[in-house]
């Protein structure tokens, strides 16, 4: 079986070309921050949920309230700890660049991690039963490049199913996350039973996309996916607290006769409705700016691996010149400046 290449490799762009598009000056003591709080504020806002649960059921009986604690503890663990130390477990691409030094070494690092996830793939058809994420040629061909050391082969053929196959894996779990989203917060009809929901289900997304392209996002764009999170959560608990259904019966009940009588039931049900979509609608959106960072990722490293450092030196010389030729010129000026003065 055939693989076209993932890229026209004659059009090739410089190192500088790649810095000035895509390599932009990154705080890592600010970016680390920015992604601590957004990790601690999800972990807050669902142990203060899991916490309101135990308390009402601790009302109603001290033992089922004792009985409710241990089963918060354990679904904080299995649906906030496990997740992120599990993402924190995956390696990410190396992307971001400074100079020539830093290029070469983020090539090597991202080689290693091409036939890391090459092998992922390989154990997961081999594994897995009903294992259908990537195609069995394909992964056949990782297999048999693998084998043969052939890091071409293996670049073009991991190429071809993030290109042309992965998104439609994506598309089915991000899918499936959006419909449990909406149909449990919909018939949960609780504000905070809804916020356990969409976080869960939301972290639980994340982590089963990463696993899926076998890598995770850079820090920066993985803060930028928690802050879709908190605010998912948030709004899955504010919107809770908003009753559309009785501001539509009582709009309705102008023009129609003896609507009150069944006001209660559609008030419930159009609550339940707009809860539903809105919560699957947020999910879907988390869902697909992952799978748009890790494309994107991928699709850098890529460009990154095909920059050809050799020609580094020519243009690095042939500034040094042009700055050399600049403070020449700068001279040339101050001099003619002195001597009028003089």
């Amino acid at each position: 079986m055939k693989f076209l290449p993932s890229k026209d490799y004659n059009a090739r762009m410089s190192l500088y070309e790649y810095q000035e598009k895509y390599s932009r000056k990154v705080g890592k003591r600010e970016l680390n921050l920015v992604l601590r709080f957004g990790v601690a504020a999800i972990g807050v806002v669902l142990f203060a949920a899991l916490a309101s649960v135990s308390m009402r059921a601790y009302e109603i009986s001290p033992y089922l309230g004792y009985a409710f604690i241990a089963l918060s503890v354990i679904l904080f663990v299995g649906v906030y700890i496990v997740p992120l130390v599990r993402l924190s477990h995956m390696d990410a691409f190396q992307t971001h660049v400074t100079d020539k030094e830093s290029a070469r070494s983020a090539k090597r690092h991202n080689r290693r991690m091409l036939r890391s996830i090459a092998d992922h793939m390989i154990e997961l058809n081999r594994e897995v039963d009903e294992a259908d994420w990537y195609p069995f040629e394909k992964v056949d061909a990782l297999a048999a490049a693998r084998s043969d050391r052939d890091d071409d082969t293996l670049r073009t053929v991991l190429g071809s199913i993030y290109r042309d196959d992965i998104g439609k894996s994506a598309k089915v779990i991000i899918r499936n996350a959006a419909v449990k989203s909406g149909v449990t917060s919909a018939l949960s009809q609780s504000d905070t039973y809804d916020t356990i929901f969409v976080t869960t289900i939301n972290l639980q997304l994340i982590k089963d996309l990463v696993f899926l392209y076998g890598f995770r996002p850079s820090d920066a764009r993985l803060a930028k996916i928690l802050k879709s999170v908190l605010t998912n959560s948030l709004i899955a608990y504010g919107i809770s607290n908003v009753n559309f259904g009785d501001s539509l019966v009582r709009g309705l009940s102008k023009y129609i006769k003896g609507l009150p009588l069944f006001g209660s039931a559609i008030s419930v049900v159009t609550d339940s409705a707009i809860q539903g979509a809105t919560n699957a609608t947020l999910t879907t959106i988390v869902g697909y700016q992952t799978k748009k960072y890790l494309y994107k990722e991928y699709h850098l490293q890529e460009l990154l691996e095909d920059i050809d450092l050799g020609n580094v030196a020519t243009e690095a010389a042939d500034a040094e010149e042009m700055n050399e030729t600049i403070e020449e010129a700068k001279s040339g000026v101050k001099k003619v400046f002195s001597s009028q003065e003089a």
